[in-house]
């Protein structure tokens, strides 16, 4: 079947503005200038998919335009002074508008009934993720049953105040470790099958964490002692999965939750279906992040429906079968995977590709912060020529923030 949401048909309430869009089960991809109300629009599509599939406020519209009949049968029955009159006339206004929403939704689910069930039963995610994401995993004290995790899940699933399931994450990989060692036990599970299954979805976490973190050295391992995961890397001192960078942090909030949910309810990934929404999915990533982490998620979860917002030519250019929507000009284009950045720059963000002369000074500046002596004295004086960095297109905003890091860095050093 098509991913779930067809179309979108709704007014931002912080704005004023309308906005239809056309999705037919497409992924959305949705840009504009700041302030434009891009956070506003995907809270409000959150908002109703909520209602829809998870409080199930469904209204037939003949039954509505029923209980409005019945009610201005009632109210034409009671005095002006009475006491229930002005209860009743707000439930009227209330029903006028849920038949107003019932005639035309602004979010319009294909195989709503499906959705519904299959949320139920956690074999379908509906999760949404805001712009200061990060990952909040717990660092596990014991070894805690499937059971028992599957419960917490559908807790927080059904609980928009909760923790996400990623802070699960590391207390299923845990789990996960304790019932291989059982399986591969003749005295215990006895379950060689079951063994080989786990080893083989460790292989390719470590696979799916080498190409996130663009590192094939990286590698996880199980701390016995204290019941946790270290990830190394070449040159890099092990760390835990509480300690990553904002970027990492911001990936694995999303990665961990998606994961962590298919695994737990023995979902194959190609399988899992919902809509999953993200807010700046750009935010804190450098350019060959931005250029992947989309589709690197539409290609693990291909049956997923990802709504998201962001500022990045590299995001909107990266996958196939989406839809662009600008906010700014509420206009809607089908398929930019075919143009590159530069164009997309100019022609939606209304942004001037990099001139030559640019192209120099950023590679000329990325040989100076790559060098094994750092300038400072140079790197100062090609940043001083440079625009502001609010005037500076993504690529070359990364290299100028390289070049203060590295500035920062040699002063510490003094």
């Amino acid at each position: 079947m098509t991913k779930y949401i067809e179309e979108i048909d709704l007014v931002i309430p912080s704005t004023g503005k309308e906005v239809r869009i056309d999705l037919k089960g497409r992924n959305l991809i949705i840009t504009g200038s700041n302030g434009c109300g891009k956070t506003q629009l995907l809270s409000c599509i959150y908002k109703e998919l909520w209602s829809s599939v998870i409080e199930r406020d469904n209204k037939n519209v003949n039954d509505v335009e029923r209980d409005i009949r019945n009610t201005e049968y009632y109210i034409g029955t009671l005095n002006v002074s009475s006491q229930n009159y002005k209860i009743t006339k707000e439930n009227l206004n209330n029903l006028r508008l849920a038949l107003a929403k019932a005639q035309r939704p602004p979010v319009v689910i294909n195989g709503l009934d499906d959705f519904v069930l299959k949320v139920e039963k956690s074999t379908a995610i509906l999760s949404n993720f805001g712009a200061m994401r990060k990952s909040e995993i717990v660092k596990p004290t014991s070894i805690v049953s499937f059971d028992k995790l599957r419960e917490q899940d559908r807790r927080t699933s059904m609980d928009r105040e909760l923790k996400s399931s990623s802070s699960l994450f590391e207390q299923f990989l845990v789990s996960n470790m304790a019932l291989q060692a059982f399986s591969e036990s003749p005295n215990i599970n006895n379950d060689a099958g079951e063994a080989k299954r786990i080893n083989k979805w460790f292989v390719k976490l470590e696979e799916d964490l080498k190409n996130l973190f663009e590192d094939n050295s990286l590698n996880i391992k199980f701390k016995s002692d204290t019941l946790s995961f270290e990830i190394n890397q070449s040159g890099k001192k092990p760390y835990t999965l509480q300690s990553l960078s904002s970027g990492f942090s911001s990936i694995m909030a999303i990665y961990a939750e998606l994961i962590t949910k298919v695994s737990l309810y023995s979902v194959d990934p190609s399988e899992l279906t919902g809509v999953v929404l993200i807010d700046e999915i750009d935010a804190h990533l450098h350019v060959s992040l931005q250029k992947k982490i989309l589709s690197f998620l539409t290609i693990s979860f291909p049956k997923v429906q990802f709504i998201v917002t962001t500022h990045s030519p590299f995001v909107v250019s990266s996958v196939e079968d989406a839809v662009i929507y600008d906010l700014s000009s509420n206009k809607q284009i089908d398929d930019l995977s075919m143009y590159s950045y530069e164009s997309i720059l100019e022609g939606l963000f209304d942004v001037l590709p990099v001139s030559n002369n640019m192209q120099e000074k950023i590679s000329y500046l990325n040989k100076l912060t790559s060098s094994s002596f750092i300038d400072i004295a140079k790197i100062k004086d090609i940043l001083s020529r440079l625009p502001k960095d609010d005037d500076l297109d993504p690529e070359t905003l990364y290299y100028v923030n390289l070049a203060k890091v590295a500035i920062r860095k040699s002063k510490k050093e003094v």
